[in-house]
């Protein structure tokens, strides 16, 4: 009921040219996921996440800096959950750049197994 995931993404402006102006992502991230059941205390269900981030574009050139940390509450009895995740960042720097940028998000999703393809009887 845990994952640790590392990602790294490197992109070329040029295709011709590798190292020329290049796009570059890396992103690490863990999550641990409630051990309980459907009639298990709530608690014991919930889901927790935190990652950090470093992107840096090659149009732009300008270095970015994230930071999440995440929640995820079980809705009901089902496989559904109400993901919660705030994200803090920061781009720029004021003497190189001539700007500088910090930046608070809130975010919201739900998630949920699907049935399609299965019949109402083996739902």
């Amino acid at each position: 009921n845990q994952m640790l995931v590392l990602d790294l993404v490197w992109k070329a402006w040029d295709k011709t040219e590798f190292f020329v102006n290049p796009s570059l992502e890396i992103g690490m991230g863990y999550e641990f996921n409630g051990t309980g059941g459907a009639y298990d205390p709530y608690y014991s269900r919930l889901s927790y996440r935190g990652g950090a981030n470093f992107t840096q574009l090659a149009y732009q050139e300008i270095p970015q800096y994230q930071g999440s940390i995440g929640l995820g509450l079980p809705l009901g009895k089902s496989d559904k959950m109400l993901d919660l995740a705030f994200v803090y960042g920061h781009r720029g720097d004021l003497e190189t750049y001539g700007f500088s940028e910090d930046y608070l998000k809130m975010v919201f999703s739900v998630t949920g197994i699907s049935h399609w393809g299965k019949s109402r009887r083996s739902r």
